[in-house]
């Protein structure tokens, strides 16, 4: 016969079973990589047009939610870790643009989720005292925890807006590369 103490254990090994194959399954993602644009010297003007159109960039979604590119008129989504390559061979101005977006991308995360265990840290042990019949008043500690942790969440969601208009600029100086490869107006 089970008692409540061993249907716990079994459930705390099962947690412990299911979480880390979720994060593999869910870090698992294939991506393929985007085209490089061919060279134009053998192309008529309509193949030109159609490269140019086939091969730009636009970028999508926001740092909240995930930054992509799309190539064309393409379904693929591809996250700025794949498309490096496009911006090098572009030149200078393009390649330093996604590589200071790149940054700031990592530095907005790391940083907006330290601010936000910061702040959850003191809210959940605020939560379990109240559950548990305790006043959930609010130590020095605490206090300062949740202000210093929602400075750092300013801060990246600032940092996330500066690596947004980076992966732009990027987009624009790749996009008039391509216009001056395929000479499109």
């Amino acid at each position: 016969m089970r008692t409540r103490g061993s249907s716990v254990a079994v459930g705390n090994q099962l947690y412990l079973l299911v979480l880390p194959l979720f994060l593999i399954l869910l870090s698992c993602q294939t991506v393929p990589y985007p085209q490089i644009p061919p060279e134009p010297s053998q192309m008529d003007d309509s193949q030109k047009k159609q490269a140019y159109n086939d091969f730009k960039l636009e970028r999508g979604g926001n740092f909240f939610f995930g930054t992509y590119f799309l190539q064309g008129s393409k379904p693929t989504r591809y996250p700025p870790g794949t498309i490096g390559t496009l911006f090098e061979q572009a030149g200078d101005p393009s390649k330093s643009a996604y590589n200071r977006g790149s940054g700031f991308a990592l530095a907005s995360t790391l940083v907006g989720s330290a601010g936000g265990s910061l702040i959850g840290w003191p809210v959940g042990t605020a939560i379990g005292r109240s559950a548990s019949g305790i006043s959930p008043a609010w130590t020095t500690t605490e206090t300062i925890l949740v202000s210093t942790g929602g400075v750092l969440v300013v801060v990246g969601i600032i940092l996330g807006a500066v690596s947004d208009g980076a992966f732009n600029t990027a987009v624009v100086d790749y996009n008039g590369y391509l216009s001056q490869r395929y000479s499109q107006p």
